[in-house]
């Protein structure tokens, strides 16, 4: 038998093959030029097979083989235990090993998240105490709600509407607002979480959780009060919405008010089901707004926590959130957060245009992003490169990405005018 039909019948390549050869587990033979695999050889290569599902190494097959040579025809009894005691020693290692998965095990399993308790809730609708926060986006109005289901005292369903006809509804405690405009359907990948975990790349999730935490220390340097907390009424939008709190809600304040907006309600829930029991922690008002025109009272935000929100904006929009949301902000109310972008030559940019048709190009480049900001009355403090990768990962969250192209990560803070 020739090397490559030898190799093709044991799964291995003509030079993992010779490699056999060289460390002398293999003896073919030759005719001419040509190694010749014969029945000895045959049966070496399924014993290595078999000492190799035993789990032994190749440098141990070696020994193995060697030692048998010297020891088969043996009548020393010292010789014959000591061939024996190979295979004794194996046994033990797996053993060890066998009892150190089993810890394995034990551990993965009390890693498990358990299910929640079927009674377990957790406080979800629009806070009696917040109503004064509402504004109609259209005159400035208050809202007239009616029909209204209270619990907890939070509004859980219900309608509002102004004196000038505006009409919103609170259902299963998220804020609807009337649209003036009929958006196109989005893909929500955000609210499919293993296939988050699975296509976001690791280089693309150390590259997150370096720019939280120095999200977290710019807070902790800058606005933090006396005991280490941010406090105030701050307002986060978009499908990452809710990650950074989660990951350090430590951060804020008891008395904190989060607004969270949307255009999508599926995203929406999927929000406030990820922040859990966190909103029984805070008071938090979910905000489903498909123009994005949102009904607060103008300067009733502290703080906009822009979570990657403004990179997914722009996929379903021609402007940045904080555009929209400008009139809510008070004068020195601080903007901060994360802002992902590509250089204007990717590629990746011509599959998002070809892709997301209301979404315009320019917007996905720090230089625009920052003009922006300071075009809406944003004084930018800070501007830093956290870091890039080529490879943030597939799948539907990263449809759109070409090979060679590179997404960076831009840390920012500013104060409104």
């Amino acid at each position: 038998m020739k090397t490559g039909q030898f190799a093709e019948k044991y799964n291995l390549t003509p030079n993992g093959i010779r490699y056999y050869i060289e460390q002398g587990l293999l003896n073919p033979g030759k005719r001419g030029q040509q190694y010749d695999f014969d029945e000895e050889c045959i049966r070496r290569m399924e014993e290595i097979q078999r000492l190799k599902q035993m789990h032994y190494s190749l440098d141990e097959i070696s020994r193995i083989f060697h030692v048998k040579e010297l020891s088969q025809h043996t009548l020393n009894e010292r010789a014959r235990q000591d061939y024996n005691q190979l295979f004794q020693n194996k046994i033990l290692q797996l053993q060890n090993e066998i009892r150190g998965l089993e810890e394995s095990i034990r551990i993965l399993e009390n890693a498990i998240l358990p299910a929640p308790a079927q009674n377990m809730q957790y406080g979800t609708g629009i806070p009696i105490g917040l109503l004064p926060i509402l504004s109609c986006p259209d005159c400035g109005g208050e809202f007239d709600f009616k029909d209204t289901d209270i619990r907890r005292g939070r509004l859980s369903s219900g309608k509002g509407r102004c004196s000038c006809g505006y009409e919103l509804e609170i259902r299963d405690g998220i804020l609807i607002c009337r649209s003036s405009g009929d958006f196109p359907p989005m893909h929500i990948e955000w609210s499919d979480l293993p296939n988050l975990l699975s296509e976001c790349s690791v280089d693309y999730l150390n590259l997150e959780a370096n720019a939280y935490y120095r999200l977290k220390n710019l807070l902790l340097d800058g606005f933090a009060d006396e005991n280490g907390q941010i406090k105030g009424t701050i307002i986060t939008s978009g499908g990452y919405a809710g990650n950074f709190i989660c990951k350090y809600h430590k951060l804020f304040h008891p008395d904190t008010t989060f607004i969270i907006a949307d255009q999508s309600l599926e995203v929406l829930h999927f929000i406030r089901d990820k922040l859990g029991v966190l909103n029984d922690a805070f008071e938090i008002i979910y905000i489903c707004s498909p123009d994005f025109d949102l009904p607060l009272r103008d300067a009733s935000v502290d703080l906009f926590l822009d979570d990657y929100s403004s990179s997914e904006f722009i996929f379903y929009n021609p402007k940045y959130p904080l555009e929209l949301m400008r009139r809510v902000l008070k004068a020195k109310s601080i903007c901060t957060g994360v802002f992902t972008y590509y250089q204007r030559s990717a590629k990746s940019l011509e599959t998002i245009q070809k892709d997301y048709p209301r979404a315009e190009i320019p917007l996905f480049c720090s230089d625009t992003f920052r003009r922006h900001l300071i075009s809406s009355g944003v004084d930018l403090v800070t501007a830093d490169e956290v870091g890039s990768t080529e490879n943030p990962g597939g799948g539907l969250a990263f449809d759109y990405h070409c090979p060679g192209d590179s997404l960076s990560f831009l840390l920012y803070c500013g104060v409104v005018k």
